[in-house]
């Protein structure tokens, strides 16, 4: 007698871009509505609950705004670039991939930091022990939110190739591949259309080099910067920022794409 609710299974632009899907949450210019949950998508509302303030969240992030810290500026700001992508045609994403060899730089920090846009940073980067095709349908998932990868340099050589090829590919879609349990395809869904940022102890392409001797496509997909040290004043700053990491996220993302929606020209 009722007309279903629609459970989509995939965060992101709506169809023409007239809303944007968080969590349990469809966001239009003005205003939001209850987003559904589906069996792809319920597991990660948790993750986009906001937790902490506004006022708070500005206050954190606040801490990357002062010179020497460009690097990580970029990367906060590749997070609320990455619903943009949608608007960029014949492209379907673009990845920054930032290493060193050494540890405490702030690599995973500036990703994490970027993360609190939109929700729980812990809930919502991906692992050195993710697989690849556990990225990939990840990607699907979060379709126009940026996607984080933490240590991805642990990976074999010919699995950091693909996934390079894949990531950035013109179709922005998954491998097709068969259903676990039927003689069917696989349901995929929209194609992706983001920012990714990853990190590593060494470079994507020099890894890649290890498994083919001339990676000149895969340096064309995925562009790379060696963080270099910022030696802050001292280590209470730092411990209080990365609490802070995690006790401010959720708020800035809904405001900044109703602000999208608003002033889309």
């Amino acid at each position: 007698n009722t007309t279903a609710n629609k459970a989509r299974r995939q965060f992101g632009w709506t169809e023409d871009q007239k809303s944007f899907i968080l969590g349990d949450s469809e966001y239009m210019g003005n205003r939001k509505i209850v987003n559904h949950p589906s069996s792809a998508t319920q597991q990660f509302f948790p993750a986009f609950m906001p937790k902490g303030s506004l006022e708070g969240w500005k206050e954190m992030i606040d801490f990357y705004n002062r010179d020497g810290l460009e690097m990580h500026q970029f990367v906060v700001c590749s997070s609320f670039g990455a619903p943009l992508m949608e608007f960029m045609p014949n492209i379907s994403a673009a990845g920054l991939h930032l290493f060193n060899k050494e540890s405490g730089l702030g690599k995973t920090t500036a990703m994490l930091a970027g993360c609190t846009i939109w929700g729980n940073p812990k809930a919502l980067v991906l692992g050195a022990k993710d697989t690849k095709n556990f990225h990939m349908n990840r990607a699907e998932i979060y379709k126009n939110l940026p996607l984080w990868l933490d240590e991805v340099t642990n990976s074999e050589p010919k699995q950091l190739s693909d996934w390079a090829y894949e990531l950035t590919g013109s179709d922005g879609l998954q491998r097709g591949r068969m259903g676990g349990s039927s003689n069917a395809e696989r349901v995929r869904g929209q194609p992706w259309a983001f920012l990714s940022v990853s990190t590593g102890n060494t470079s994507v392409i020099e890894r890649i080099s290890l498994f083919k001797e001339m990676p000149k496509a895969e340096a064309q997909r995925i562009l790379e910067y060696r963080v270099e040290r910022y030696n802050f004043k001292n280590a209470i700053e730092t411990d209080k920022f990365n609490e802070d990491i995690t006790n401010n996220y959720g708020f800035a993302g809904p405001v900044f794409m109703q602000y999208v929606m608003q002033n889309r020209k």
